[in-house]
C-alpha cells in the first residue's frame, strides 16, 4: 500500500486505500482483491458472458489475466479505484469496484459483475443494496453514480431496485469489441 504523502486527497474513501479491509454486507462480503485470487480473476474476465458489456478485455489467458489484476492493484495504490472479490455465503461469485472517484466533489461510481453460474438468484440486487446503504453510512458521499450498456437489462433492474435513477444517455458511448453502445448514466438519489 502507498504512503499516506505520496497521495493527496482528503478523508474521503482513505481507509480503503490506507487500511483495505473486507466490507461486510451481511452474507455478502466484499474482500480487496489481490494477486491471490488470480484464478477466480481469470475466471471471471476470460468468461465471454461475463464481459459481454464491459470495456475491460476479455483475458485468454493467466498471463493477461495477472497483467490485468496487476493494473487494477496499481490504481488501488493510486487512489484511482477500488477493487473487490464478492463473497456470498463464503463463495466467490462475482467482482466489484469504486471507480471514478472524485475526491473534492465525493463522489465514485461503482461497477460490479456476478458470475453466470450465480445468475438469476438476486447477488447482485442485495449487493448494490446493501453497498448503497453502507456507503451512506460510513462513506457519506454526496452521491453514487454507475453506468451500463443500453441493451444491459439485467444492470438496469438492479439499480433501479437499489435507488439509482437514469440521468442520460450518451449514444454511441462505448466501443467494445469493435461494435459501438449507447450507455446509461445513473445517479443514486437514496443516499
Amino acid at each position: 500500500m502507498p504512503e499516506k504523502k505520496n497521495i493527496r486527497l482528503n478523508k474521503f474513501l482513505s481507509n480503503l486505500i490506507f487500511k483495505p479491509k473486507p466490507i461486510k454486507l451481511g452474507d455478502i462480503i466484499l474482500v480487496p482483491l489481490s494477486e491471490k485470487y488470480l484464478d477466480f480473476y481469470h475466471q471471471l474476465y476470460s468468461a465471454p458472458e461475463t464481459v459481454r458489456y464491459q470495456r475491460v478485455i476479455r483475458c485468454a489467458n493467466k498471463k493477461q489475466s495477472l497483467a490485468q489484476l496487476k493494473s487494477r492493484l496499481n490504481r488501488w495504490r493510486k487512489g484511482r479505484a477500488f477493487y473487490y472479490v464478492v463473497m456470498y455465503k463464503n463463495k466467490k461469485v462475482g467482482g466489484f469496484s469504486i471507480n471514478r472517484i472524485n475526491y473534492s466533489k465525493r463522489y465514485f461510481s461503482l461497477g460490479f459483475v456476478i458470475t453466470k453460474k450465480f445468475w438469476g438468484r438476486g447477488i447482485a440486487t442485495k449487493l448494490v443494496n446493501r453497498f448503497v446503504k453502507y456507503a451512506g453510512r460510513e462513506l457519506k458521499p454526496k452521491t453514487i453514480k454507475a453506468n451500463c450498456m443500453a441493451n444491459n437489462q439485467a444492470v438496469q433492474k438492479v439499480l433501479a431496485k437499489a435507488g439509482f435513477n437514469k440521468v442520460y444517455t450518451r449514444r454511441k458511448g462505448a466501443k467494445i469489441r469493435n461494435k459501438w453502445h449507447d450507455v446509461y448514466y445513473y445517479r443514486c438519489q437514496k443516499l
